[in-house]
């Protein structure tokens, strides 16, 4: 058993999701206040890669708090990282697609 395995089997799957929704949660809120004006002015492409470099500055602090918090090992916040990043830009996708309309999931035909 690796240690990412065992150590997902010692927090069980409710916690692990509890916690990557905090982590997103607190994530969003810290995104939003920064990159909100920016973003108005870019395409889907251009707005997730600036929200990605943001979000990379900002997960690992929160995830460090969060962990600290709930006192577990500062190692699972490095893998734990990894899908409160990817929690944080679905939603991100979400939001942008239902504020404006101007984000679409899917490709236009030619």
């Amino acid at each position: 058993m690796s240690w990412m395995a065992w150590m997902r089997w010692q927090l069980e799957d409710r916690r692990v999701e509890s916690l990557v929704l905090e982590i997103a949660s607190r994530c969003r809120k810290s995104i939003l206040e920064r990159t909100v004006r920016q973003l108005d002015a870019m395409s889907l492409a251009e707005a997730m890669g600036y929200y990605r470099a943001r979000l990379a500055a900002i997960v690992p602090v929160h995830a460090a708090q969060v962990i600290r918090e709930e006192a577990l090992p500062r190692e699972v916040a490095a893998w734990i990282a990894a899908p409160a990043r990817e929690e944080v830009i679905r939603q991100f996708l979400h939001d942008a697609q239902r504020r404006s309309g101007r984000f679409s999931m899917h490709r236009r035909a030619a």
